[in-house]
């Protein structure tokens, strides 16, 4: 095959947008920081290849073709010499020594892959039957280079569907990481014209996601039907629930917490793993992995968000510098209570919100208490439904 330009970089990318999702350990996997320091967890813990090889292909291919590990898928065409041939590009992947200061890993000369119960050693395959047989590549160079290249018949699809999920709540084919003739979409003709044209833009990841977002589709409403046929041709949008991650990040940017300000920059994958107070977030949210349209806050979620540390902080008059902002001289109560509507809900407050506002504001009896009116409406606005709730 020619060689593709950026195959490692575009892969690494793809792989932060696609992986998290699928798997519950890798919830700091944000950046490529992140996502070698799943792969450090994985090894650490001992987990084989073949797990690391069947997240892979799920998140880059959207196919189960783990389901084939122990014996041949029995509804797709995977052989378990399919699957096994697709962990070999992964069996000589070794991390560097505990003692190493640079974090990392490295391939060696051993670590064949053989059949189970067998001795028969299985090559590195392409899913599909064909051989990596580029002898002066590492295993994972030829996998990257396969994965993103135009013969792939899988990655560009997988690509596609994985972004209509996010965005729609719901895959062209659905769910969208087991893709096959098993599972075929209703609407084909859409994610293969899709497909070819995210492929003609380079995989561009950003065109991919503003063209989906200028669509009719994405800009319908997402009032209440019960016509489920509306919903199954994306007549009507679906209520998403935010995932943990995406609830505290929001949470942060709508109160302007400082070290969120910037999404960039080479340390904030680092920073965001080691931030303790978004790992003990995160943590009260895990959940078995369902539907981004089905609820999933319970009474921990609840009361995380109603009376945990980070919200307290956030709304609290001393230590919130969104609240403290708005004791400008030159902002009215107006403005103030615009601010708080704006910076949390994106949007102005109705009439009868600021009505509301105004009536809580008058019965202050001195500034303190005006700011505790505030205090008290951020600390309502970032609970509401129409906060944690994407609609």
């Amino acid at each position: 095959m020619t060689q593709h330009p950026s195959h490692a970089t575009r892969l690494t990318n793809l792989w932060r947008l696609f992986l998290l999702p699928l798997e519950e350990d890798v919830i700091a996997s944000q950046s490529s920081a992140g996502f070698e320091a799943w792969l450090r967890e994985r090894f650490s813990a001992n987990v084989g290849y073949d797990q690391i090889a069947g997240s892979a292909a799920r998140a880059l291919l959207g196919i189960q073709i783990q389901c084939a590990e122990c014996h041949n898928h029995p509804f797709d065409r995977w052989s378990q010499r399919d699957f096994w041939g697709y962990a070999a590009f992964f069996g000589q992947l070794q991390p560097l020594d505990a003692e190493s200061q640079v974090p990392g890993f490295r391939e060696v000369l051993t670590g064949e892959v053989r059949l189970p119960d067998s001795d028969e050693i299985v090559p590195p395959m392409f899913p599909g039957g064909q051989a990596a047989d580029h002898a002066h590549q590492s295993r994972r160079q030829q996998l990257a280079e396969w994965t993103t290249h135009p013969d792939n018949p899988y990655f560009s699809q997988a690509a596609v569907n994985r972004v209509w999920f996010l965005l729609f709540g719901r895959g062209l084919v659905d769910p969208p990481d087991d893709m096959g003739k098993h599972n075929p979409s209703p609407h084909e003709e859409l994610l293969q014209t899709l497909a070819s044209a995210f492929q003609q833009h380079g995989y561009d990841q950003r065109w991919l996601i503003q063209t989906l977002c200028r669509t009719k589709a994405y800009q319908a409403t997402a009032a209440a039907t019960d016509d489920e046929r509306r919903r199954e041709f994306f007549a009507d949008m679906q209520v998403k629930v935010m995932t943990a991650e995406q609830l505290y990040d929001s949470i942060n940017v709508a109160v302007c917490q400082p070290q969120l300000n910037s999404f960039s920059g080479p340390t904030f994958g680092m920073n965001r793993i080691a931030d303790s107070g978004r790992q003990l977030f995160l943590a009260s949210f895990r959940s078995p992995s369902i539907g981004v349209t089905d609820y999933r806050m319970g009474i921990a979620q609840a009361l995380t968000l109603m009376n945990g540390s980070m919200v307290d902080a956030d709304t609290t008059l001393t230590e919130s510098a969104l609240l403290g902002a708005l004791d400008a001289p030159f902002l009215s109560e107006a403005d103030q209570t615009e601010i708080l509507y704006l910076a949390v809900l994106s949007r102005l407050p109705h009439p009868e919100e600021v009505a509301m506002v105004r009536e809580q504001i008058e019965k202050s009896a001195d500034t303190s208490e005006k700011g505790t009116v505030y205090s008290d409406l951020l600390w309502a606005l970032l609970n509401s439904s129409e906060f944690v709730l994407n609609r």
